[in-house]
């Protein structure tokens, strides 16, 4: 179980429910979630997300762009869009890429083992994206997780999934060269993408 049900059963006082992935999209279909509203599930969680700020959505198609110039036509690179984890666990990265080709998701969403590389653009979900949300994917066994932390202008590269979270973690700054395991052609300069979150 995730860190955040471990941390809400702590606290005595308060009563919670949990959903599936099932029932997260049955309260989307009879409208008790709005099409607009920004939730995502997560461990059988409904989390609120913040509206994406003008800075995140900038460094998320800055960074989906180097991308999908470095990788050419070989590989699928989608932004907010779900995934499935588990039978509770249905996050919107920023960033991924995906194993190709796209009929494969057709009937589907990706799922772990669909996924080559995973970035989550971090500001005031900081504490979320590096904490609860990326134990989850650790859970779910995703291979390598970048997280863009805009506060600290910094990449941290997430590798190694474990029972208790990434068992490697690298923190790169400008000036850092950064290739995914399973794309080690894709060359990425950190700069390009931490520079155009400056103001």
């Amino acid at each position: 179980m995730g860190d955040m049900a471990t941390q809400i059963r702590e606290t005595d006082t308060v009563a919670f429910r949990r959903f599936s992935a099932e029932e997260y999209h049955r309260l989307g279909e009879i409208g008790v979630l709005g099409a607009c509203e920004r939730v995502e599930l997560l461990d059988g969680f409904l989390i609120d997300m913040p509206p994406i700020g003008y800075r995140h959505e900038y460094v998320s198609s800055t960074l989906a762009n180097l991308i999908v110039r470095a990788v050419g036509a070989g590989e699928i690179i989608r932004a907010n869009s779900p995934i499935s984890l588990s039978a509770n666990s249905e996050p919107q990265p920023d960033v991924i890429v995906l194993q190709a080709p796209p009929t494969r998701y057709r009937d589907r969403l990706p799922g772990p083992a669909d996924i080559l590389l995973l970035i989550e653009v971090a500001d005031s979900s900081r504490a979320y994206d590096r904490g609860p949300k990326a134990q989850v994917y650790a859970d779910a066994g995703i291979e390598e997780l970048w997280i863009v932390d805009l506060v600290a202008a910094e990449l941290l590269v997430l590798r190694e999934p474990r029972a208790e979270g990434y068992a490697s973690t690298v923190v790169l700054r400008r000036g850092d060269r950064i290739s995914p395991t399973r794309l080690p052609s894709v060359i990425v300069e950190v700069s390009a993408f931490l520079d155009a979150a400056q103001p």
